[in-house]
């Protein structure tokens, strides 16, 4: 459990080792603190567990100080309205199972009375189509006798325009005489059919009166089965809406309790961790469990032990010569600041197209490094430049495009 340490020896003439030795040591002890207050930090939650568990098993075996009593009564009180809270949630789990129930009955019942509509309508809508059936066929034999009556007059008025054309005929024609006995002949049997047909009409008129009138009667009480069954539903939709809404708030009313009762569970931890430290420190342990306070002192001691490793670790590192240690520092950043810019120079250039795989003359590396570099390059007043090259030593080029190509625009 505890991490190695240099042994006295070494840290008698700390100021002879090597800057790398005497910072990569610190480096180790530093880490080695952190990992031992993780360790620390991950302990203290379980010692808290166990002291927890510890109050709960033996907070009425002990009898110490009035602090300790007060907590027992804090515990007692948290008893008492969980108790209370487990009453109430059973009452209302009573009232939503009992709700529930009526909701069943009143759907029941009003099944069973749309049955008993439902019966009651059957034969009214049978005898209902019956009756628009015989009234349908006295519709139909009535304009049949209707059509026959309209054919019989419009017969008749072509008699008449017949007979006006023959008037209006000169010289007359040979055969008028017959052409009028003719039309005489018609006209006769046409008035002697028509109040036949009137009086056939007029029978069938007198026929579909109480077929209409027992039609009608039909059709309102069918209409008032129709409305007792509509007014019926609405109530049970409304029973239903009203006994819901109960249910919803008893629902609230049941989820507020189970909250406030996992609020006091939370809250009874507080004095059971109180408790179980007293105990811890007296060293009480429960009667049936023997092993909680094991677990607890198990806990403190591992916990004791690395806060001993971490403040041994600080005892040598405050022995350390602090000068050798900033110069480790500064070294190591230098060298991991060389490491980045090395390797953000590696990406750049393998993202440009036209960068070489090995760069050989001085100038092209100055040129991957500044890509601006060839716009302000110095001019040398030793040597005039060679015919197309510039004094950078590179072949002469526009000064935008070749820009434009460095950053790959």
């Amino acid at each position: 459990m505890q991490e190695d340490q240099p042994a006295p020896h070494e840290d008698s003439d700390l100021s002879a080792d090597g800057i790398f030795l005497i910072g990569a040591r610190e480096l180790a002890r530093k880490l080695g603190r952190q990992a031992n207050r993780a360790a620390i930090a991950l302990e203290s939650r379980r010692l808290r567990k166990a002291e927890i568990y510890l109050g709960w098993l033996g907070w009425q075996q002990a009898d110490f100080s009035e602090e300790f009593l007060r907590h027992v009564e804090e515990i007692n009180r948290f008893e008492r309205e969980q108790g209370d809270l487990l009453n109430k949630r059973a009452d209302i789990a009573s009232m939503i199972a009992a709700l529930q129930l009526q909701q069943t009955e009143n759907e029941a019942e009003s099944a069973r009375q749309l049955d008993q509509i439902a019966a009651e309508r059957r034969p009214l809508a049978t005898a209902h189509e019956a009756a628009v059936e015989r009234l349908a066929e006295k519709q139909r034999e009535l304009d049949e006798e209707k059509k026959k009556l309209a054919q019989m007059a419009g017969e008749e008025s072509r008699l008449n325009r017949r007979l006006d054309a023959l008037k209006k005929i000169y010289p007359p024609p040979e055969d008028l005489r017959e052409q009028l006995l003719s039309i005489q002949s018609e006209r006769s049997a046409i008035d002697r059919g028509k109040p036949i047909l009137q009086a056939e009409i007029a029978r069938l008129l007198l026929a579909t009166k109480p077929l209409r009138a027992d039609l009608k009667l039909r059709e309102s009480l069918l209409s008032a089965l129709d409305r007792r069954t509509k007014k019926l539903r609405a109530a049970q939709a409304a029973a239903s809406r009203k006994l819901r809404r109960q249910v919803r708030s008893a629902d609230r009313q049941k989820a507020a309790m189970e909250k406030r009762s996992r609020s006091l569970e939370r809250q009874k931890k507080l004095p059971f961790l109180k408790l179980g430290r007293v105990l811890g420190d007296n060293r009480v342990s429960p009667m049936n469990q023997p092993e909680a306070l094991q677990a607890v002192l198990k806990h403190r001691e591992n916990i004791q032990q690395r806060r001993e490793v971490i403040a041994e670790s600080l005892a040598v590192s405050r022995r350390v010569d602090t000068g050798k240690l900033k110069k480790f520092y500064l070294i190591v950043a230098i060298l991991a600041a060389v490491l980045a810019i090395a390797l953000i120079l590696m990406a750049e250039h393998g993202r440009r197209p036209h960068a070489r795989a090995q760069t050989t003359r001085p100038e092209q590396a100055v040129s991957a490094l500044f890509p601006w570099s060839h716009l302000c390059c110095v001019r040398s007043y030793s040597l005039p430049p060679a015919p197309g090259r510039s004094n950078c030593g590179t072949e002469q080029e526009p000064p935008l495009r070749n820009f434009r190509q460095s950053f790959g625009a």
